[in-house]
């Protein structure tokens, strides 16, 4: 059966250029061309957002030529200045000739194969470059300008070369040319199209291949290897050509737009593209048809006609060179100003340019006809079936600064002002008023509360007032401030919940006012502080018999039966502390407004975390690219709405934004490819299909997701297995670790999508080997080191212990020494002193004796220095003792011992020495102390001394030989002093 269904689809497809040529048909009116089945889209395009780069941004020339992708999920850009890869945040340029291998890098036409492995770059002079595992090779060039390229499921590759024709290259590398000889119209070839195996296309229009030329289309015959002309289109230049899944023919010719029927036997005009030349076609989402224009921008065509979008609507460059569609549907413009992405994006913003008075916009609500009304500082917007427009019909209403809206029966509206107190209307016309010249203390009305009985409360900058309605208008009832129980007088939000208690909220608290059984009413501030940190309040709503209320710390939750309060802020996973306006969706998702988006908050999660089943809230945060002008939302009265259609509105200061929930589930937010864009160990760059050898003392690694519908909302978690049990978020796309442990890891990342689930983990494995020191010889060699150390420490501490021993030795003798000189030293005179001469005199009589030699003793003394020592002082004294002493000790011989015996005395022993020879010595001695200058001590008398000379043949002992020596200076004293005299 497979077999047969096979072969009649080849024969459908072998048969359908003999169809197409057998009745022809052209035809210029509007009625007989053959259109496609298009879709209903509701959202004009002027809604759609809008996100653009150029050069300023990081491409190499503003003018994108074509775009691509290739399997891993990288766009791919042709340029003047190179072939570019984007991952939505950075560029890529190959400028580099020696890395590209070519002349030349300026590149027109950029394509992939089926399997997106690899990516082909053609341009000027035939330059035709392939890319395939992250490097570039150099194709033979075409003999002229390549404008576009095409490969084939079996590799071959289609190139529409100019006047050269068209090139085929076979996966061989056999080259042929195809010109008007092969059945082209015309040998000039500018387009090239194929359908491949599209699975959305009937299998009949599989692995088509269209070349349009400079005199029309053509299809190529594989069984005939011929090009067949469709001579149902004029023969002109073909700008564009597409297949559509209907099986139609989009064909853009220098004429127009043209459609054929499936089996191209009817073809036309479409007469409403009447906008200019054509540059591109795509296929959208919806089947809806998009063209590129030379002159008017883009169009998309659909069941509602013709829709544009230029310069006006915020496109760079009217321009569109190429479209393209990704992966996740994302549609791609290349213009002359850059490249564009255009989506259809969840949230819809109108904003001036739709019509809105004003975009500062701090209320919103909807009147029984189904309209939403919306109040901006700059007056009031009526939007009606997407269309949007300025309110003006009463003078009071210019320019009017609005603050706060509220609807009645029979399409009503209350609107309450910044200055001029508060207005009805009817039909968009002021009817009554209450300002300041009515009663108003202040003209500022944020907030109002419709009541039961045609009344009407009004919270104000000064507190609540409340009013009565009727044909007459506005009458006052009361008014309520801080003196009557309120939190604060500045009073930005009422409202009544089903048990008809009013709640009021402040800048500075909440009030709750309960009406009693005697018509009066309790008020009552709430302590926020007993409840959590909150002290503003900006907006309530009531939902699952609860009250919730938006604040400056998250949210507060009143539990009515229970009369308990409950609070979730950021530690159970809310973005921010502040939210300004607060709504439930129809399903019971939550939906807050802050500076920074809009947040929503599933209502599974939001259950079990009120239940304490779990601790953390399952959070979406969108923001400007989702479609939102200005994520920042605004405080008012409300800011926030559920329509009667199930769409929500929000207040923001870049206009009224809008969205349908349930486009929220239709909307695929499967996680994007993630990719390891570079590996750097070391600071080398390292391929991550080889293994690194060697060692790692640092590894970086840079990831991206390639996700273009929020590129800058990825979120990342990465984890180094062998290395971290869990999974580490961030917001960076690299990851770097230092100074790893030996062994085995493998890194792994993921991205998403805020709120949806993560991507399969692209990963890479590493070994960090054992360092030097991890090894067994190294620990081994520690070992033995350590011992020898160890033993060589040990035998220098015995040599240190050792030393120190024998220097504290020598140290005690050598302070023993000096005791012992000390002791035996005269301080004054530095001769030995008393003591050590009579250990002289003992030892060396007792050796003279011994020996029987002759000693010597002479006994000196200063003459008359007690009257020197009066008359000068001791000082002087003292110096002239020191001299004698100084000549003394020149004067004596080598082996001669002088000592002071005590005061003016000195002895000198001289051993071996008779008489006559130590009277020799003595005559020198007092000759020298007679002749000495004394005049630096400032005295006149001179310094003299005499001499006693006794010798060891007057005794047999030492004392007798000091008293012969002592009466012999006795004698010389009694002689006249200055003298010498000896006792024989």
């Amino acid at each position: 059966m497979k077999q047969l269904s096979a072969l009649l689809g080849a024969l459908v497809f072998a048969l359908l250029p003999l169809l197409t040529l057998a009745q022809p048909t052209f035809s210029t009116k509007s009625g007989d061309t053959p259109v496609p089945p298009l879709p209903v889209i509701e959202k004009p395009l002027d809604f759609y957002t809008l996100n653009t780069w150029n050069a300023n941004d990081g491409l190499p020339h503003n003018s994108v030529n074509r775009i691509t992708q290739d399997h891993e999920g990288y766009l791919w850009i042709a340029t003047w200045e190179g072939p570019v890869r984007f991952n939505g945040r950075e560029f890529l340029v190959y400028d580099d000739l020696s890395a590209l291998g070519a002349s030349e890098n300026g590149v027109f036409d950029i394509s992939s194969d089926g399997s997106g492995e690899t990516v082909i770059a053609s341009g000027r002079r035939g330059l035709m470059l392939r890319h395939s595992e992250r490097t570039w090779q150099v194709l033979a060039s075409a003999d002229d300008f390549v404008h576009e390229t095409v490969v084939l499921a079996d590799g071959t590759l289609w190139a529409a070369a100019s006047n050269a024709g068209v090139l085929r290259i076979d996966a061989s590398g056999a080259r042929r040319y195809y010109t008007a000889q092969d059945g082209l119209p015309d040998t000039y070839s500018q387009r090239i199209f194929t359908t491949g195996n599209d699975a959305a296309l009937p299998r009949a229009f599989h692995h088509e291949l269209w070349v349009g030329t400079e005199q029309g289309l053509a299809v190529y015959d594989a069984t005939t290897d011929r090009f067949e002309a469709i001579t149902a289109l004029p023969a002109e230049l073909v700008r564009a050509v597409l297949r559509m899944q209907s099986g139609h023919l989009a064909v853009g010719m220098a004429s127009g737009l043209y459609f054929c029927s499936p089996e191209l036997t009817r073809c036309g005009l479409y007469q409403a593209f009447s906008e200019g030349r054509v540059s591109s076609l795509l296929e959208g989402v919806d089947n809806e048809l998009w063209v590129g224009t030379f002159a008017h921008g883009v169009a998309r065509i659909t069941a509602s006609g013709v829709d544009y979008f230029g310069v006006e609507q915020g496109l760079p460059n009217l321009h569109v060179l190429d479209l393209f569609l990704d992966q996740e549907q994302n549609l791609w413009l290349g213009t002359h100003g850059g490249l564009v992405q255009m989506r259809n994006a969840l949230f819809t913003s109108f904003t001036r340019r739709h019509g809105a008075n004003g975009e500062f916009v701090r209320a919103i609500e909807q009147t029984t006809d189904g309209a939403i009304w919306v109040g901006s500082s700059e007056g009031l917007t009526r939007i009606f079936d997407q269309y949007a427009q300025s309110v003006a019909t009463s003078p009071q209403l210019e320019n009017l600064s609005i603050l706060s809206l509220a609807p009645l029966p029979g399409n009503q509206l209350l609107v309450g002002s910044h200055t001029d107190g508060i207005f009805l209307l009817q039909e968009g016309k002021v009817t009554h008023q209450f300002g300041v010249q009515q009663g108003l203390s202040l003209g500022e009305v944020r907030s109002i509360l419709p009541l039961e009985g045609k009344r009407v409360w009004l919270g104000t900058a000064n507190g609540i007032l409340a009013l009565t309605l009727d044909d007459k208008g506005f009458q006052q009832q009361f008014r309520l401030n801080r003196d009557d129980g309120l939190a604060s007088d500045f009073v930005v939000g009422l409202y009544q919940d089903q048990w008809t208690t009013i709640w009021a909220s402040s800048i500075a608290g909440l009030t709750r006012l309960k009406p009693q059984q005697n018509g009066e009413l309790k008020v009552e501030a709430i302590d926020l502080a007993g409840i959590g940190s909150a002290r503003n309040v900006f907006a309530m709503t009531e939902q699952q018999q609860r009250l919730w209320f938006a604040t400056d710390r998250g949210l507060l939750i009143y539990h009515p039966e229970t009369d308990q309060w409950q609070q979730l802020a950021r530690q159970h996973g809310l973005p921010f502390h502040s939210y300004f306006s607060i709504v439930f969706d129809r399903d019971g998702h939550l939906w807050l407004g802050s500076s920074r988006g809009i947040v929503r908050i599933d209502h599974s999660s939001l259950v079990q975390v009120l239940n304490g089943d779990t601790a953390t809230l399952n959070v979406q945060l969108f923001n400007s690219a989702d479609g939102i002008h200005n994520h920042q939302t605004n405080v008012g009265g409300p800011s926030a709405k559920l329509a009667e259609d199930g769409r929500l509105w929000f207040s923001t200061a870049g206009g009224p934004v809008v969205v349908d929930p349930a486009s929220l589930q239709q909307q695929d937010l499967s996680p994007p490819p993630i990719v390891l864009e570079q590996i750097i160990i070391n600071d080398t760059p390292v391929d991550r299909t080889h293994d690194w050898d060697g060692a790692i003392e640092r590894i970086r690694l840079a990831y991206a997701g390639l996700g273009f519908r929020m590129a800058q909302q990825l979120e990342y978690r990465v984890q180094l297995r062998g290395f971290d049990e869990q999974w580490e978020q961030r917001t960076q796309t690299q990851a770097e670790y230092t100074s790893l442990p030996a062994g085995s890891f493998e890194f792994a990342a993921q991205v998403r999508y805020p709120g949806s689930q993560w991507s399969e983990a692209v990963t890479y494995s590493f070994t960090v080997p054992n360092r030097f020191y991890e090894t067994l010889g190294f620990w081994l060699l520690i070992l033995v080191l350590g011992s020898l150390t160890t033993f060589g420490l040990f035998r220098w501490r015995l040599y240190a212990l050792q030393q120190s021993r024998n220097t504290l030795k020598q140290l005690v003798k050598e302070q023993t020494k000096e005791l012992q000189l000390l002791a035996h030293q005269d301080d004054l005179t530095r001769l030995p002193n008393r003591r050590a001469f009579d250990q002289q005199l003992r030892r060396r009589f007792a050796q003279a004796q011994q020996q029987q030699q002759p000693l010597c003793l002479a006994v000196i003394d200063v003459d008359h220095f007690k009257r020197i020592n009066d008359k000068y002082l001791h000082a002087t004294g003292d110096r002239i003792l020191q001299r004698v002493a100084q000549l003394i000790s020149r004067t004596v011989r080598q082996g001669d011992f002088a000592a002071r015996w005590g005061g003016e005395e000195f002895t000198v022993l001289l051993p071996n020495t008779h008489l006559a020879e130590a009277k020799e010595v003595c005559e020198r001695i007092r000759l020298a102390i007679a002749a000495q200058d004394y005049s630096d001590l400032k005295i006149e008398e001179p310094v003299t001394v005499s001499i006693g000379i006794a010798c060891n043949t007057q005794g047999d002992a030492s004392g007798k030989l000091l008293a012969a020596a002592d009466k012999a200076l006795y004698a010389a004293k009694k002689g006249g002093r200055n003298c010498i005299r000896t006792e024989a």
